[in-house]
């Protein structure tokens, strides 16, 4: 399973089964990455990794799933700036293979012309030489170059921190959603209370407590509880209310700045121009396979001019002669592709450049914005928390706002309480007096009977 890093874009190529746990597997890449296993970001998607999870619940191992790593120091505020980035040093001296010496005798020296041949030769081998080494130097390059492609991995770790904050940042808003309800139809509940709390107290001044249960000192319902206490509840409970209504009215304001953030977020386009570094990346490819194609060529006009020095004695001068004309044809060739091979190579040298430039540009913006995610989502974060306790507070509030529920509901509720009172009484007086008809009426059913038995 491929393990991409976010800030360099490399990848660690790890063997796991399902059943491994995600914490041993921060483990193996706490070796390979040198990041501690508690400093260790894992995004699978936009799913953070729980290390207390098998890598099964995630659907991994995965050819189709990414999973990303990040280095949680890289997201502290004072972490420091990435610097450039510096591509290792090609030197075409470290590629050059030398020639061997001319061979020197005073027999070839007699020979002009087979002289002439013979340090064309020399030549020869030193332009397939420097050919080769150019080849080489170029490729290396290329490989180099090859390793921006990683730029493309550290867009992708950033479009799955991404992910990962619009899928926390649309946790708050449901979380939200669901508190909003409920702190509205409670908030205007009480909002309602408060404002009818002195009339509700002058109905308790109002409301005369009946004769037969009154106590010394008590002859209407505000002189059970001092109105001083009651008004001291309803100042206390003012006091919550307005000041819940203040954080959840600022918290309204901050989840409105979040979302503007998290878009703001992620509209932005990575700095890195892809197509213009993949038409780079093709051109380095198509640059090396004409030098090879070059060196190829190098390497056919090296083996002609050995077999002709070997036949070079069985020549005549004029025939010689030609010879060295067309190999001084040849060698002039070789000049121009050769200048043309090191054009190619300043050429990649320039593409090594732009490709450090841009992996620079991208590998800092992604350090920038990897921290602006970070504090996002500790601001997600921390405003989850606030919708937990808020809600926690109105839970409170609407216990202490019962008491000023009682407050105006027991005027209505007394009169309700006296007048069942009295009805059951008259009640009670009635079914007395139907009981005494009745047994009235059964003691004459019984004495008749009797009488009549007795007769």
């Amino acid at each position: 399973m491929l393990v991409h890093r976010a800030d360099t874009g490399g990848y660690y190529d790890v063997e796991v089964t399902p059943e491994l746990s995600v914490e041993q597997l921060k483990e193996i890449l706490a070796h390979l990455s040198g990041i501690p296993p508690n400093d260790q970001i894992l995004l699978c998607d936009y799913v953070k990794l729980d290390r207390g999870q098998k890598l099964q619940r995630y659907g991994l191992p995965s050819q189709e799933k990414g999973v990303f790593i990040f280095d949680r120091r890289l997201l502290e505020p004072n972490s420091p700036v990435p610097g450039e980035v510096v591509f290792p040093q090609v030197e075409l001296q470290s590629y050059m293979q030398p020639a061997p010496p001319l061979p020197v005798s005073d027999e070839m020296k007699n020979s002009p012309l087979v002289w002439a041949i013979i340090k064309l030769e020399h030549e020869f081998q030193l332009d397939f030489n420097t050919a080769q080494a150019l080849r080489q130097v170029i490729e290396a390059r290329m490989n180099i170059c090859k390793e921006c492609i990683e730029q493309e991995n550290q867009v992708k770790a950033l479009d799955a921190a991404l992910a990962n904050l619009k899928d926390q940042y649309s946790q708050l808003v449901q979380l939200n959603t669901q508190f909003k309800p409920a702190y509205s139809q409670l908030s205007e509940r009480h909002r309602s209370l408060l404002q009818s709390f002195d009339s509700d107290i002058q109905k308790l001044k109002d409301t005369k407590i009946h004769p037969s249960i009154a106590k010394e000192g008590q002859h209407y319902l505000i002189d059970i509880v001092p109105e001083s206490r009651l008004r001291k509840w309803a100042e206390d409970c003012k006091n919550e209310h307005d000041q819940l209504a203040m954080r959840v009215n600022d918290l309204e304001n901050q989840v409105s700045l979040i979302k503007e953030l998290v878009d703001s977020e992620c509209k932005k386009i990575p700095e890195v121009d892809f197509k213009n570094l993949q038409s780079q990346m093709q051109r380095t490819t198509d640059v090396f396979q004409e030098v090879s194609g070059k060196v190829q060529i190098f390497g056919n006009d090296y083996q002609d001019i050995k077999r002709k020095k070997e036949q070079a004695g069985k020549k005549d001068p004029k025939e010689l002669a030609n010879i060295c004309e067309e190999l001084n044809d040849v060698k002039r060739m070789h000049q121009q592709v050769l200048q043309n091979m090191t054009k190619y190579d300043d050429l990649m040298k320039q593409t090594m450049i732009n490709c450090a430039n841009s992996k620079t540009r991208l590998t800092r913006s992604m350090h920038e914005r990897l921290r602006t995610i970070a504090i996002l989502q500790s601001k997600i974060r921390e405003h989850l928390n606030k919708v937990v306790v808020y809600h926690e507070a109105l839970g409170k509030q609407r216990s202490a706002f019962q008491q000023l529920v009682y407050v105006q509901t027991m005027p209505k509720a007394y009169q309700n309480a006296i007048e069942e009172v009295s009805r059951r009484r008259r009640f009670s007086r009635r079914m007395n007096a139907l009981n005494g008809r009745l047994a009235e009426y059964f003691s004459k059913l019984r004495q008749d009977e009797f009488e009549k038995r007795k007769r």
